[in-house]
């Protein structure tokens, strides 16, 4: 067994108020929202990283593309201000399904680089796109309880030059 943590589950409505104009509003019990549907992820030291389960609420009719995940989301880590136009994919928050008839995505976030990110939501009816575009914040680096090797070697130094230090003030 690897020791690996799960990720925790978390569930956000998307309530579309207006298809044609694109607004919407986030709502869950599970994470911050802040303004502009900014969510905020923090996991702490028992999870590794999130599933989100995003659920349209109103937009009727349309539903997330099954069958090419990257359309149903584009990502950009290191900005939460440029949304993403066209596919781009970030290692840090992926689709990585389509349930209840198309109605929610999912989406692993590994919660493991301490960034900023905009990402766009799409979902589909017919020929038409319905493009959502929150932004967000991941709040961990190494949540999965690891430790780099750069951090063991630093680690590692201090505790010899401390006790190199406290050797010579015993002599």
């Amino acid at each position: 067994m690897s020791g690996q943590k799960p990720a925790k589950d978390v569930y956000v409505t998307v309530k579309v108020t207006d298809v044609a104009a694109e607004k919407f509003e986030f709502e869950s019990s599970d994470l911050p929202v802040g303004p502009d549907n900014h969510l905020t992820f923090d996991d702490g030291k028992d999870f590794s990283g999130f599933n989100i389960f995003y659920t349209l609420e109103g937009a009727d009719g349309y539903k997330f593309p099954k069958d090419d995940l990257n359309e149903a989301l584009y990502v950009k880590g290191g900005s939460s201000t440029y949304c993403p136009q066209s596919k781009s994919q970030w290692g840090q928050f992926q689709a990585v399904d389509v349930l209840d008839d198309g109605r929610t995505l999912k989406v692993w976030n590994k919660n493991d680089a301490k960034a900023k990110f905009a990402y766009m939501m799409r979902a589909k009816k017919g020929s038409d796109w319905l493009e959502l575009d929150p932004g967000g914040t991941n709040n961990n680096a190494g949540g999965d309880g690891t430790i780099s090797a750069a951090g063991a070697i630093v680690g590692a130094i201090a505790a010899v030059a401390l006790l190199t230090v406290a050797y010579i003030a015993l002599r």
